[in-house]
């Protein structure tokens, strides 16, 4: 995770997040089913929605605005796998730590925390709706 903390590469980012991911499951394997599958659709919305980026470097795409129908699923995505409530994410993340033995509860805690602070990265990324217009008079 603190690799993913570092990284400007959005696919490196999510691809190290991954392996962080993968310690929920290894810690609670009786909630990893549900675990993987909330994960696995949120990362496959966000690996998608970084390849439609118009770069992989998030120094620059801050420095940048998206078009807002390409942010809302990458913070949609990025929500669920922060574990914010309503989303699948959440609900998994709960279940591993309803499971999870006391001594694990708080690596897990500091965990989603991490999560939660390698996608503000996509979630906060500047957007903007393009109107469509190609420039001209007012």
């Amino acid at each position: 995770m603190a690799y993913a903390l570092v990284q400007t590469d959005a696919k490196r980012v999510l691809a190290c997040s991954t392996l962080s991911q993968l310690g929920w499951i290894l810690a609670v394997p009786e909630a990893a089913g549900f675990y993987a599958l909330a994960h696995g659709l949120a990362k496959a919305t966000l690996f998608l929605g970084v390849g439609n980026l118009p770069t992989r470097n998030l120094t620059l795409l801050r420095q940048q605005s998206i078009h807002t129908s390409l942010w809302v699923p990458l913070g949609l995505a990025s929500l669920s796998i922060s574990g914010f409530p309503l989303f699948a994410g959440f609900g998994a993340k709960m279940l591993a730590l309803k499971q999870a033995l006391t001594w694990q509860t708080m690596a897990l805690n500091v965990a989603a925390v991490g999560t939660a602070t390698i996608y503000a990265r996509f979630i906060f990324l500047p957007h903007q709706v393009s109107d469509g217009r190609s420039g001209g008079g007012d």
